[in-house]
């Protein structure tokens, strides 16, 4: 079985009201974002945390500024790929 995946960037950090903290906002938000395309055949598979280094440029080198490390947290969503198809595409 074959998939396609497809990679959506959230937000590092979800801000809300302290008033409006329930303790499902982060939930809902997620969980609009891992329904927002099962219409079309996308499947929630997972969430990852990758980490990036932002390394400078030559000015930011000359003014003493740092390289920048941070996370950044991807949703992963798939989708079967009907092989036959696949196969047939291939073939012409």
């Amino acid at each position: 079985m074959s998939f396609q995946y497809k990679m959506i960037q959230i937000p590092q950090d979800v801000t809300v009201k302290m008033k409006d903290q329930r303790g499902n906002k982060v939930a809902v938000y997620l969980e609009s974002i891992a329904n927002s395309e099962a219409v079309n055949g996308w499947e929630f598979y997972r969430v990852d945390e990758v980490g990036v280094l932002a390394r400078l440029g030559c000015l930011g080198v000359l003014f003493g500024r740092k390289a920048e490390y941070t996370l950044c947290c991807n949703i992963s969503k798939r989708k079967i790929i009907n092989t036959l198809l696949r196969r047939k595409n291939q073939c012409q």
